[in-house]
């Protein structure tokens, strides 16, 4: 697609302030149609948020509000485009694709585990801070604090709770964006046929982070 090509002139317009700029994205590390995503021109680092497929398939098909089945096959599509919240392309590729680019990424990179950030939030949030806080010098304090009460204002229970008070742009339809935000509900709700499916595409990388 025609936006591809900007991906880097884009990048290097939000790095012109001389900042450390933070930019969310779905998008696969790589090219498309020759178009490279980033670089290290352009990028200082990478924090990579993994959740386990079988419990994407789940979340994902509740928030676009589609079948488990629809949900599976299209975190299982190798070239996969997807669209973001802004109504802009991403190519997202399979989960495993997707996976793997971020894990072989050429800069600095910090994997987070879903899980381990719902488990143990507290340490898991510290080190995202000690990672970022090297790009800047190490020059702000990393307050336990300040850790604590930030956790306890993003908590799930709290922006479920806002969300129902006064929304969530990111909502889809009349379903809730906070759900659950449970570890393994796949576990109760997955049809053990896709979930051999997904296992099978991507055992490898399932062993890797001790899914399985």
């Amino acid at each position: 697609m025609l936006l591809f090509k900007y991906f880097l002139s884009a990048q290097r317009k939000i790095n012109e302030n001389n900042k450390l700029n933070f930019v969310k994205t779905h998008n696969f590390f790589g090219s498309t149609n020759g178009y490279e995503f980033t670089d290290r021109k352009n990028t200082a680092g990478a924090i990579h948020i993994v959740r386990d497929p079988r419990a994407v398939a789940v979340s994902y098909a509740y928030h676009s509000d589609i079948s488990f089945e629809k949900s599976t096959d299209l975190l299982l599509m190798e070239n996969r485009i997807g669209i973001n919240d802004g109504g802009y392309p991403e190519a997202r590729m399979s989960w495993k694709v997707h996976f793997n680019s971020w894990l072989d990424c050429s800069f600095p990179k910090l994997l987070i585990k879903y899980e381990e950030l719902n488990k143990d939030t507290h340490n898991t949030f510290k080190k995202i801070l000690i990672f970022i806080n090297q790009f800047l010098g190490n020059k702000f304090e990393i307050n336990e604090d300040k850790i604590k009460n930030t956790i306890d204002i993003c908590s799930f229970s709290n922006l479920s709770k806002l969300e129902s008070e006064i929304g969530f742009k990111e909502k889809q339809k009349n379903v809730r964006f906070f759900r659950k935000g449970e570890n393994k509900e796949w576990k109760k709700v997955l049809p053990p046929e896709l979930i051999r499916k997904i296992e099978n595409h991507s055992l490898e990388e399932l062993k890797k982070l001790n899914y399985i």
